[in-house]
């Protein structure tokens, strides 16, 4: 009959207290880039909505990606830090007004396609060249980007 490997309570302890700091680590980053924390002695910065949706996004794949490899504690230590860092997200985008880019969702939920960018305008008659410039390689590919939205508009 085949052995079953015990792990050490402590080597145990000691990935929790890793997976921890990591999950501290990538909060603290997209705090910073909502501009809810400030380095010592200085003024926090403008909120960076598409900063921190990328580190929100970054915690939502670790919490994705280690499902049935955490013990109860790192649950809830992974939980409780992204549902504050979306309602902070929430409150801070609202507060910016802006269209914000959100963090990532279920690749089952695509979002709406993004718009175009309005087309720069032509230049008066005078000005535009004879003939338009060469393209100057193989047009960019483009890439899907599912996100998550937190309510609002």
């Amino acid at each position: 009959m085949p052995e079953v490997q015990q792990q050490d309570p402590m080597a145990e302890q000691h990935d929790t207290e890793l997976f921890y700091m990591l999950v501290r680590m990538i909060s603290t980053n997209a705090l910073l880039a909502l501009g809810k924390l400030a380095p010592e002695g200085q003024q926090p910065p403008p909120p960076d909505l598409e900063a921190a949706a990328a580190f929100v996004d970054m915690l939502g794949m670790l919490e994705a990606k280690t499902t049935g490899n955490r013990n109860e504690h790192e649950n809830q230590i992974i939980k409780s830090s992204l549902d504050q860092l979306h309602i902070i997200f929430v409150e801070v985008a609202r507060k910016a007004g802006a269209e914000a880019p959100q963090p990532a969702a279920d690749a089952a939920q695509p979002a709406a396609p993004a718009s175009q960018p309005a087309a720069p305008e032509p230049a008066p008659a005078a000005e535009k060249p004879a003939t338009p410039p060469a393209p100057a390689g193989p047009p960019p590919e483009e890439k899907v980007k599912y996100r998550k939205s937190y309510g609002g508009s």
